[in-house]
């Protein structure tokens, strides 16, 4: 079975459930028209709106083809402004995307309400 983005947007809005958490798909990082060339973009977005969720930013950037998470590799700056505006960081990522032997037991997330997908929190060896 394919893991398409919008599976995975409704695992990490189910993690996120209302009304103690607000979620996002395809969040603008800024206000405004500032044309496309500085238009900026969290693939998921979450935020706590109770105490008891610590008002916490979660951030996702969510990988669904082993050429996207290569282009993330050669490119690791356009995950700044998210890790910026976050308190946690994550790549919500389809089975495949990542090597199993990049990630040690240390190293990952898996979501058992759904055995589909991932969330790495560091990136070891690809």
């Amino acid at each position: 079975m394919t893991v398409s983005v919008h599976d995975i947007h409704k695992v990490l809005r189910a993690r996120h459930p209302a009304p103690a958490w607000v979620y996002f798909a395809e969040m603008r990082t800024r206000t405004g028209f500032a044309g496309s060339f500085d238009t900026h973009y969290l693939d998921g977005f979450a935020m706590g709106c109770w105490e008891s969720t610590k008002f916490k930013r979660v951030g996702y950037e969510i990988k669904v083809s082993r050429s996207d998470w290569m282009n993330e590799l050669r490119n690791p700056m356009k995950r700044q402004l998210a890790m910026f505006l976050t308190h946690e960081f994550w790549f919500a990522c389809a089975p495949g995307v990542i090597k199993p032997t990049a990630i040690t037991e240390d190293r990952w997330y898996g979501d058992s309400r759904s055995p589909d997908w991932t969330c790495f929190d560091r990136i070891g060896d690809v």
